[in-house]
């Protein structure tokens, strides 16, 4: 299990830096990931998958904690981050900064 949250983790930052690569002047260090996946964007499928990745990695890590620290508070909390990122994900949102260009 502990390979599925690494794996989400990872996920999440190929889908942000790939995303990234592909859209002019942006900078995963400066930017909010909400540009690459907000409606409108030419890289959306990419960004929404990379938060799905990050949603399952809490997701998993959060049965983990359960089960091997049966910490209900920790895990909770992994789940609730979880669960939001999976709707900001599947809802998704508008840019306030705009659509980026791809290159």
């Amino acid at each position: 299990m502990r390979w599925l949250a690494l794996g989400g983790v990872l996920l999440f930052w190929v889908g942000v830096f790939l995303a990234g690569a592909l859209v002019d002047g942006y900078s995963a260090r400066e930017d909010y990931i909400s540009s690459l996946a907000s409606r409108g964007s030419p890289v959306a499928l990419l960004g929404v998958g990379a938060l799905l990745a990050s949603a399952a990695a809490h997701l998993v890590t959060a049965w983990v904690t359960l089960k091997a620290w049966r910490s209900w508070f920790v895990s909770g909390s992994l789940l609730l981050s979880g669960v939001g990122t999976s709707v900001v994900a599947v809802f998704g949102s508008s840019c306030p900064a705009g659509r980026p260009d791809v290159q």
